[in-house]
């Protein structure tokens, strides 16, 4: 085997990709543009209130109300939708588990992101194109890992 496809197979080992996956995804949540949506807020178009809370174990925590429109009610922002895939992936290992009697849970985890994933293209302005991008790069390198795995 030739020393330059040694070096393409250490690149594109599992804990690389997997790596590469998280990699993505946090580097898309960190490029997230945020817009300014104050002077709504001083019309009294949008409503979002801080709050702070205090977790199990002691720590207070600043965060923000969901944005709530005048008429419209509570509605998720692109980022919402994007950081709700930590959760959606705990929930989809959990039931692919117990509801499939799965061994492969990490399928039902891209399923899922892949859901979310299509939110996100359906959200997504001219400011947030990176990160949507990022985000499916995260997907398709999680299915090259889980493809990769299945043959070795």
């Amino acid at each position: 085997m030739t020393e330059q496809n040694e070096d393409m197979m250490k690149t594109s080992s599992p804990p690389v990709m997997l790596m590469a996956t998280i990699v993505f995804y946090v580097v898309g949540l960190f490029l997230i543009y945020e817009p300014n949506i104050e002077p709504l807020k001083h019309r009294g178009i949008i409503r979002q209130e801080q709050i702070i809370y205090t977790d199990a174990d002691g720590e207070e925590h600043e965060d923000e109300t969901l944005i709530e429109i005048a008429g419209l009610g509570p509605v998720l922002s692109y980022r919402n939708i994007y950081s709700a895939a930590v959760p959606f992936l705990i929930v989809a290992c959990i039931l692919g588990k117990v509801l499939f009697n799965s061994t492969n849970e990490l399928r039902f985890m891209i399923f899922t992101n892949s859901i979310l994933g299509l939110l996100l293209l359906w959200l997504t302005t001219k400011p947030n194109i990176i990160s949507t991008i990022l985000y499916w790069c995260g997907i398709i390198t999680a299915y090259i890992y889980v493809e990769k795995t299945n043959k070795d």
